[in-house]
């Protein structure tokens, strides 16, 4: 293969003028973007299906940087900065072939070494495992010598039982002890439609609406919300999405930019997909990432961003020093060596000390879904199980330090963000199986994150995004409502136009005690709603509540917890059919998961409530608690409308499974939704 990089730099700026240097970078940098994932290597990743190559992306990021530095020199017009920028976030570049994103399961017949993969769908599943699939016994005899590995794995038999077992000792469960650094970066609640159009004002609603998230954690409630909107709705939409973590909120105004400036749909999914959840990018989308962050940076006046599309779409940033910062790394990987972020990746979530803990989930699995969880485990990648990987060469620098430390624990998992009942079902329509769950949430994602960029293209829409304490946030909101103003005018920057009022508060757990508590975060943001619309309303939950209250949990009552396990056997007796291999150790974790779904704690949440006054709270602010509930169901697996005693009913093994034992998401969370009081 030719070196692109034989032709050196120009070393002064007297070597060219600004114009034929500026092209001259841009060749260079286009041309060895287009080779990058032509670099083999033998180096691992963990990957069971592949190997990663590893990428000159430093070169890369260089002549990136020394583009835009070109941009300032005289005679450097900005519409060849934007030619260059376009060309990097829209441009077909040569040697991506296997950065295609995926619309259907394709063949499992991947053959990295030879740097070969099968162009054909996976429509003949593997009968041994379910996890890949083939276009035919030919591709599936060829692959076979690289699959048997997995397929014949003691995690993938019905013979498995943890180390705690055959070690012959007793397991050790370390409370509230995760290995890494423990932010919250993936949401761990799955993703709620905070406006429910239909159940409220009504799906021809035609009003402007107001929606804050002060409290956001990552973008899936906004994505979720935007997606349920009718296409053809009228009215405009202000979007507040606020987190008090720079890294979380530079992620987010780093997603929404790549889903909304890459105007190729399926690319823009996947880019967006990736950089939310995978520990590694190909190359060529990294470099996009890195473009799109350098193009919109020099815009930076009066510390806002203030980007628009061609459509109605605006993005404003208000940027603290943190904020920018974060953004600033979390588009740089010059620092991360892949070999060293993935053995920073794997340390965490394999570290010997969460054995048990890992292990104690895999117990209440079903072996296929054992194995696609250690499969991400390892390599870090929403990907189909057998889907081509070598070109995620790049670290994701959004999920570690600058140091190359992984930012989360050793628990938190893309799966918990959303329905997995949704996730399967998906996934089905592209060809996947369910033991193949990341596969399953690929595909999900994937058309979820398409729709959402349809919805961003045709909708009136304009995002704040803000880096601030969501007390400090609803004081300055409330501060310039009150001097009559329509700006929010903040200490240091430029005021901006900002909805005074809103439709719909989602103030996530800030209401638990070790965060904001409810008193205050009533106090903050009941007076923010719209009274204008009867339908206002606040939602909060409670997370925590069993731990800072008491009773909520089964254990504390024995008598009840008995009748339980009675129950659960009972019940056990038709389950156990669907695993007719279970080991008593399955399914003694799967009683365990199951009883705080059939535990009704309502008078202990009612108990919790009352000891914090938050009824006499809300009334004080014209406020209520909503008697039958419109946004979202008062906790998982129960009706919309149900009141505050319903437990989880499910309509089959299958839904039983999906929502208590592959869900890691519990069933102590408990949601209040507070109303204006009409006058």
């Amino acid at each position: 293969m030719e070196n692109y990089r034989k032709n050196r730099l120009p070393q002064t700026k007297e070597n060219s003028d600004p114009k034929e240097r500026f092209d001259f970078l841009e060749r260079t940098f286009m041309d060895g973007l287009a080779h990058a994932s032509y670099t083999p290597t033998l180096q691992t990743l963990g990957s069971t299906s592949g190997l990663s190559q590893t990428a000159n992306w430093k070169e890369e990021e260089q002549l990136m940087k020394r583009m835009f530095e070109a941009i300032s020199d005289d005679g450097i017009n900005f519409a060849l900065a934007e030619r260059f920028t376009n060309s990097i976030l829209n441009g077909s570049l040569g040697g991506e072939s296997w950065s295609v994103p995926l619309q259907i399961l394709p063949c499992a017949n991947v053959q990295p070494p030879q740097h070969k993969k099968c162009a054909e769908p996976g429509v003949r599943a593997c009968s041994g495992c379910r996890l890949v699939s083939y276009c035919s016994k030919e591709c599936q005899r060829a692959h076979w010598a690289r699959h048997k590995k997995d397929c014949k794995d003691t995690l993938n038999s019905d013979a498995w039982v943890p180390k705690w077992m055959t070690e012959m000792r007793r397991p050790e469960f370390p409370n509230h002890c995760p290995v890494g650094m423990d932010q919250l970066i993936w949401g761990n609640v799955p993703a709620i439609n905070l406006l429910n159009l239909g159940k409220n004002e009504g799906l021809s609603y035609k009003r402007d609406l107001s929606l804050a998230f002060p409290a956001s954690g990552d973008i899936r409630n906004v994505l979720k919300t935007i997606n349920s909107i009718p296409a053809q709705y009228p009215g405009k939409i202000f979007v507040a999405i606020n987190d008090h973590n720079p890294r979380v909120t530079a992620r987010n105004f780093l997603l929404l930019l790549s889903i909304s400036a890459i105007k190729d749909p399926n690319l823009a999914a996947d880019i967006t997909l990736h950089l939310w959840y995978s520990v590694f990018l190909p190359h060529a989308y990294a470099m996009r990432v890195l473009a799109l962050t350098a193009s919109v940076l020099p815009t930076i006046a009066n510390r806002q961003i203030d980007w628009k599309t061609e459509e109605k779409l605006r993005i404003v940033a208000e940027l603290n020093p943190l904020f920018l910062n974060q953004i600033q790394e979390c588009t740089s990987s010059s620092g991360l060596e892949p070999h060293h972020i993935s053995q920073e990746y794997q340390r965490v979530m394999f570290a010997p000390s969460r054995t048990d803990c890992y292990e104690r989930y895999l117990c209440r699995l079903k072996r296929g879904h054992r194995m696609a969880i250690r499969e991400f485990r390892s390599s870090g990648l929403v990907l189909p199980f057998g889907a081509a990987n070598p070109h995620f060469n790049t670290p994701n620098a959004t999920l570690f330090t600058q140091s190359g430390l992984w930012l989360m624990d050793d628990m938190q998992s893309p799966l918990d963000g959303w329905s997995l009942a949704e996730v399967i079902a998906s996934g089905k329509t592209h060809g996947s199986n369910e033991e193949d769950i990341f596969g399953c949430l690929y595909f999900y994602l994937s058309d979820q994150l398409r729709k959402f960029k349809k919805q961003l293209s045709s909708l009136d829409i304009t995002f704040y995004i803000t880096n601030d304490d969501c007390r400090d946030f609803a004081a300055s909101i409330a501060s310039s409502s009150n001097t009559g103003s329509t700006q929010l005018a903040r200490e240091g920057s430029y005021p901006l136009e900002f909805p005074m009022r809103f439709d719909r508060i989602d103030l996530s757990n800030t209401v638990d005690d070790g965060y904001v508590g409810y008193k205050r975060s009533l106090s903050d943001w009941g007076p923010l709603l719209n009274k204008s619309n009867r339908h206002s309303t606040l939602l909060t939950y409670s997370m925590n509540w069993t731990r800072e209250g008491k009773g909520g949990e089964p254990e504390n009552d024995k008598k009840v917890s008995g009748r339980l396990i009675e129950t659960f056997t009972r019940d056990w007796e038709t389950r156990k059919l669907s695993f007719p291999n279970a080991s008593p150790v399955s399914m003694m974790m799967m009683c365990m998961v199951t009883l705080p779904a059939m535990y009704e704690n309502s008078k202990y949440f009612n108990a919790y409530l009352k000891k914090r006054a938050v009824a006499e709270t809300a009334s004080r602010l014209g406020l209520r608690m909503k008697p039958k509930h419109t946004i979202t169901p008062r906790r998982a697996g129960v009706p919309l409308d149900a009141d505050a005693s319903a437990v989880p009913k499910f309509s089959s093994t299958d839904s039983w499974y999906i929502e208590v034992c592959l869900s890691e998401y519990g069933f102590y969370n408990r949601f209040q939704e507070f109303q204006l009081v009409s006058r």
